[in-house]
């Protein structure tokens, strides 16, 4: 039996009923800065910190289990060890051997670029087979009193007018700005115009594609002094000029307890306040959850298993695991594709 092997046999024996934390992937980038590790007392060295990729299954991106069993297992390992046990039969069905989330935490300590990303069929069609589009959902963790969300757009728009903005440099004028506030959400299909401004911190979940068509950024510079890469010919085919003015996205905030404060057809976002009392949360054998603490300290439970869950932590529940009880007082996300 070879080494991989081997390991795949460790997996299989630890099994799949327990409560996974993962190392989250650090990203650098020219735009980032601190706030990450401040928001979850986590030392990293990086004073650019952008983004970190709290699960995902993207190659060269791939988050590890930190402790327990199964440590050192990567998305695909559990996939392919445990199969549907560890993502649920419902997701298995739908998705096969797919991990279908990517979840970040994003500093914007500078503004990020305009950007649109595709549906699923101009994904394919723009970056080949097996390509997937990229909708994505925001919530705001923290946020500058200045600070704004750019979504949707306040002017109709088409092809040429598009391109006659970007000639002149006036796209800002028609991109919507809403002021950013702790607890909202946004939901931002594929084919929408977007952009965090600074000084946002930003949980964000999407679709596991890590395609992003820039459309405008400010006449930046890289870190070798060239101008960064556009995308203006595939932007133009993956924007979608026919959502109406009076439905593009918007700032949507609860003051307790929402089920389905967002959801899609790619996933389900719940919105948790949970006191000292413990609370058993949603979950069974058709997908995974996955809990992220947003404020406060939350300890979660499973069947005598028990981690803490700390502001800016996320924890992964295979599909195979009891109802974990989670007590607080925190809030929390709870997430499952769809």
């Amino acid at each position: 039996m070879d080494s991989i092997e081997n390991k795949y046999a460790e997996f299989r024996a630890a099994g799949i009923n327990h409560l996974l934390r993962f190392n989250p992937y650090y990203k650098s980038v020219i735009w980032g800065g601190k706030r990450i590790s401040a928001f979850k007392r986590t030392e990293v060295d990086s004073q650019t910190l952008g983004e970190s990729w709290e699960l995902s299954s993207i190659p060269g991106h791939e988050t590890t289990v930190c402790t327990g069993p199964l440590k050192g297992a990567t998305i695909n390992d559990l996939i392919k060890v445990f199969g549907p046990e560890f993502l649920g039969t419902e997701v298995w069905e739908k998705y096969g051997p797919e991990f279908p989330l990517l979840i970040k935490i994003i500093d914007a300590n500078d503004d990020l670029s305009v950007q649109v990303h595709p549906d699923d069929d101009t994904a394919v069609r723009l970056n080949g087979s097996g390509a997937r589009g990229k909708t994505e959902m925001w919530y705001v963790l923290d946020a500058n009193p200045d600070s704004k969300i750019y979504v949707g757009l306040k002017d109709e728009l088409n092809p040429a007018s598009f391109e006659k903005h970007i000639k002149d440099n006036t796209i800002m004028d028609v991109v919507a700005a809403h002021p950013s506030h702790v607890g909202q959400f946004y939901l931002i299909p594929a084919g929408t115009v977007h952009a965090i401004g600074a000084g946002n911190l930003i949980a964000e979940v999407q679709q596991p594609s890590d395609i992003t068509y820039r459309l405008f950024d400010y006449n930046r510079k890289d870190t070798d002094g060239r101008p960064r890469q556009l995308h203006l010919t595939q932007a133009t085919q993956a924007i979608d000029f026919h959502v109406p003015l009076s439905i593009q996205p918007k700032a949507v905030s609860y003051p307790a307890t929402r089920s389905r404060a967002v959801t899609c057809g790619y996933f389900r976002v719940d919105y948790l306040h949970i006191g000292s009392e413990a609370h058993r949360v949603v979950h069974d054998s058709r997908s995974f959850t996955v809990l992220m603490t947003v404020s406060g300290d939350a300890e979660v439970v499973i069947e005598g298993e028990r981690i803490t869950l700390h502001r800016g932590h996320t924890v992964l529940i295979p599909a195979a695991a009891k109802k974990p009880l989670v007590s607080g007082p925190a809030t929390l996300l709870r997430i499952t594709p769809l």
